[in-house]
């Protein structure tokens, strides 16, 4: 079973019209609407089980993400208080703490992989960073009387990818960019110091790291239309990054990337016709995602989430979100939002 899931390994290519036709059926559009994809350019490197499986998981995780979401918070709204709703898809059969309350549940559906690699740092002497985005298809802030809401990440390596307009627009060109400045005007006090690259590096040199093009750490959304629901569904991912200024991180990161390159040398000599990897092959595709589920594992031991809320009347109410990374079914690894 596990050789099948490599059996096309190389052969992972849908076209534009087809990934279309997907995003369309998923949002139940006419087909006469334009579905615009944003896209990104492939790689070309041996990436983990998760980002292998690319197709499979963007498709599942959207459809996920379109079921009613559970509620964050107090059930009742008053006056000066919020809620958060997310994505929780099939949380119960997350191996979690019982006290642990999980109010969202997402899988990779893009990026992970030597993101910097190919256009910064191919003159290092030091191994690759690791990275892994998380998109969050539905997550918002609901509550009365909001005047903004600020959003920090608290530990070093973990920071968010905005996209003002949204992953998946219905609409030309001219719209999405319509849609892009009306919305970064709502936008303030961005800032980035968990990661090791400014925000200009992350946007230049990048290769396929995330939908978004705006990181930061912190920022605002300040809410001048006065909206009950501040939805940022499609809008933010959550960008996991190693840095080898960590000595266990690092130490896994040379075998990560020594893994990659014996994969590489192996399928070069790989002249099989049915195209199915070696033993030697499967063993090291298994290491290799362990040690990218034990690196993420690592960035997210300490990290947190505070989600600020300011009211209209001048108080605030602020929420600590923990971030964790879970085992579900087939040996998949999904990051999960605790309260």
């Amino acid at each position: 079973m596990y050789k099948n899931l490599y059996k096309s390994f190389d052969n992972i290519s849908p076209s534009d019209s087809a990934v279309e036709k997907a995003v369309c059926l998923a949002l139940n559009t006419d087909e006469k609407n334009i579905c615009k994809v944003h896209n990104f350019s492939k790689r070309k490197m041996t990436i983990s089980v998760l980002a292998a499986c690319l197709v499979l998981v963007f498709v599942c995780t959207f459809i996920f993400g379109l079921q009613k979401p559970p509620v964050s918070g107090d059930e009742a709204m008053g006056d000066n208080n919020f809620i958060i709703r997310a994505n929780a898809y099939q949380a119960e059969k997350f191996n979690v703490d019982e006290d642990k309350a999980v109010i969202a549940a997402y899988s990779g559906i893009l990026s992970g992989g030597w993101a910097m690699y190919q256009n910064f740092e191919k003159e290092s002497e030091k191994s690759p960073n690791f990275f892994q985005s998380y998109a969050f298809n539905n997550f918002s802030i609901e509550g009365e009387n909001i005047e903004s809401v600020t959003f920090r990440s608290n530990a070093q390596g973990t920071y968010f990818a905005v996209s003002p307009a949204g992953f998946f627009v219905n609409a030309d060109d001219a719209e999405i960019n319509r849609i892009e400045n009306e919305t970064l005007k709502l936008l303030s006090d961005m800032s980035l110091s968990n990661s090791q690259y400014t925000a200009e590096e992350l946007c230049e040199y990048s290769d396929g790291l995330s939908f978004g093009r705006i990181y930061c750490d912190t920022f605002t959304f300040n809410n001048t239309e006065k909206t009950n629901n501040i939805n940022l569904s499609n809008k933010l991912e959550f960008v996991l990054e190693s840095n080898h200024s960590d000595k266990v991180i690092s130490e896994k990161l040379d075998k990560l990337w020594e893994c990659e390159q014996k994969i590489l040398e192996l399928r070069s000599k790989n002249t099989s016709d049915s195209g199915m990897p070696s033993e030697e092959e499967d063993a090291l595709y298994r290491e290799l995602d362990e040690l990218s589920v034990e690196i993420r594992q690592r960035i997210l031991s300490d990290s947190t989430i505070d989600v600020v809320v300011k009211f209209s009347d001048g108080t605030q109410q602020t929420k600590k979100l923990i971030m964790g990374l879970e085992e579900a079914d087939n040996n998949t690894f999904w990051l999960t939002i605790s309260e």
